[in-house]
């Protein structure tokens, strides 16, 4: 939608994209730690 105005969106959309990933990844990582440590 925003291609039009701004070349650059998309790059900033792919960063984004990137971090999610990171921050899914991490709090995946989180929860297995926190199984571990404290199993239910």
């Amino acid at each position: 939608m925003f291609e039009d105005y701004d070349p650059n969106v998309g790059d900033l959309r792919d960063a984004a994209g990137v971090w999610f990933d990171a921050c899914i990844k991490a709090i995946d990582d989180f929860a297995i730690w926190q199984e571990d440590k404290d199993p239910l």
